[in-house]
């Protein structure tokens, strides 16, 4: 009798330990990622001043590098760990789906409503003027500059006979359409603050206070494993830390008479830590209406959005988005506003 051979069953292939571990490291750093931008503990802070989608980009490459057919159930958890990650808590996803929506409505269809106020803050990249001029065609009420040109060449480049003045600072300005006061400063805050009240004249009723300020300067390095990287970054974050204390004492303060607008460069990004001492009386723009893509610095390749407004609760915020710049580093932040109520009584620049 002749016996037939029959297939034996072939073992299962092993994963190759090597790339299923790259795997999970992946998945692992995605949800400490998410853990630390979900929380934004100060002493990460040197990790979450990077823009999220930097470690995205990290843990997908890792992911790629891990891909096989042996260990595609790991890789597809790892991807859909920083899918959920991203779109969960970066700010791209929605302020470009926001852009999107806008644009599929007609925004504006037109111009501009009366009643909305245009703010706009920008960095002018060591005092260029021609930085500082190119926020005019936007057409805007009140603007914020940080690393500003002086108080002659700003008074010519707005110039009171078109409704402009200015408030010049040593590193911040403002400038209005319409009227100004200059608010007295404490000796150490006109380093990196000035703060006005302005009464706009596309608002004649509005008394509002607006602050423009310019933090210290922070450097980025991958080299976390340097105890040296820490110790400067804490050191960086604890004097941003007291700069915003002035910003919030100077702000606060101009809430009982009446609106608030707060903006500038703050040299760190959106949703950082540094920002909760303004939550509890200011919202970030931003993350109200932001439409687009977010990031202001650098000019050429934005990756951080380091360039900021916040206002008080009378205000509706419209609409924010980012435009680039030809003259600075940085891009401009433009910022449409509506006032919810005006309060009652004449408003006054005196005392």
């Amino acid at each position: 009798m002749n016996m037939q051979p029959t297939d034996s069953p072939q073992p299962a292939a092993r994963p190759d330990p090597v790339r299923l571990g790259l795997a999970a490291l992946s998945a692992l750093l995605g949800v400490a990622i998410a853990a630390a931008y979900a929380l934004r503990p100060v002493r990460l802070d040197s990790v979450t001043v990077f823009p999220l989608l930097v470690w995205a980009g990290v843990g997908v490459f890792v992911v790629l590098v891990a891909l096989s057919r042996r260990t595609r159930q790991a890789s597809l958890l790892a991807l859909l760990i920083w899918t959920v990650v991203v779109g969960g808590l970066a700010e791209e996803p929605v302020s470009l789906l926001r852009g999107a929506l806008w644009r599929l409505s007609g925004g504006y269809q037109t111009t501009r409503p009366a009643e909305v106020l245009r703010v706009i803050s920008l960095n002018c990249a060591g005092g260029q003027v021609a930085a500082a001029q190119e926020v005019l065609p936007y057409d805007p009420d009140v603007v914020l500059f940080q690393e500003t040109p002086g108080r002659q060449e700003l008074e010519q480049a707005f110039p009171a006979a078109s409704g402009w003045q200015v408030n010049v600072g040593l590193d911040a300005a403002i400038a209005v359409r319409g009227t100004l006061a200059a608010q007295p400063l404490e000796r150490a805050d006109r380093m990196f603050l000035t703060v006005a009240r302005a009464i706009p004249r596309r608002a004649p009723s509005v008394d509002l206070t607006v602050v423009s300020t310019h933090f210290a300067p922070r450097a980025l390095s991958f080299q976390l494993w340097r105890p040296s990287v820490w110790i400067g970054d804490e050191q960086l974050v604890r004097h941003q830390a007291s700069q915003m204390v002035e910003v919030r004492r100077y702000a606060e303060s101009a809430l009982a008479r009446g609106p608030v607008i707060v903006g500038g460069d703050f040299n760190s990004p959106g949703g950082a830590a540094l920002f909760r001492p303004l939550r509890p009386h200011f919202r970030d723009c931003w993350a109200v209406a932001g439409q687009g893509w977010p990031d202001t610095i650098t000019n050429d390749s934005p990756f951080s959005r380091i360039d900021q407004v916040w206002v008080s609760p009378e205000w509706e915020v419209v609409r924010q988005w980012v435009e680039r710049t030809a003259n600075s580093d940085h891009r401009m932040v433009i910022c449409d506003l509506r006032l919810r109520t005006v309060r009652q009584g004449q408003p006054t620049l005196g005392p």
